[in-house]
């Protein structure tokens, strides 16, 4: 990593995914589905963040 801020975006688009899919698992089961859902949507969302901030420095 070249400095701090580098993956601070994906880190916050992890624990929405974990967050966001719990909160659908509980009220509509299937938790992993959920769960697992929402950690591919928040990483993919962390990742572009992270990718355009990077290139629009």
């Amino acid at each position: 990593m070249k400095n701090k801020n580098q993956g601070k975006n994906m880190m916050m688009g992890i624990t929405f995914g974990i967050i966001f899919g719990s909160a659908l698992g509980v009220s509509r089961g299937n938790m992993g589905l959920w769960v697992g859902l929402g950690l591919s949507l928040g990483i993919t969302l962390g990742s572009l963040a992270d990718y355009w901030s990077e290139k629009n420095k």
